[in-house]
């Protein structure tokens, strides 16, 4: 099973959850019990055993991008 993350519309809390695809539409936050939330892009990583190496940024999730992985140089 596939990890999703959330972020809550009402309390902007941030989640994951382990749950089939046919069961996205039963996720509620751990926190405030609503189910007015948003599914997160996630960012990978991906390890080779002949090159130990990251390959996919390390950001966490989309909306982290712009003020990580997209800044530019020094700045």
């Amino acid at each position: 099973m596939p990890i999703y993350e959330f972020q809550c519309k009402e309390c902007s809390r941030d989640f994951k959850t382990l749950r089939r695809a046919e069961k996205l539409n039963e996720v509620t936050c751990p926190t405030c019990g609503t189910d007015h939330i948003m599914r997160l892009l996630s960012v990978t990583a991906q390890v080779s055993a002949e090159q130990p190496s990251f390959q996919g940024g390390g950001c966490g999730t989309a909306r982290d991008a712009a003020s990580c992985c997209m800044r530019a140089p020094g700045g």
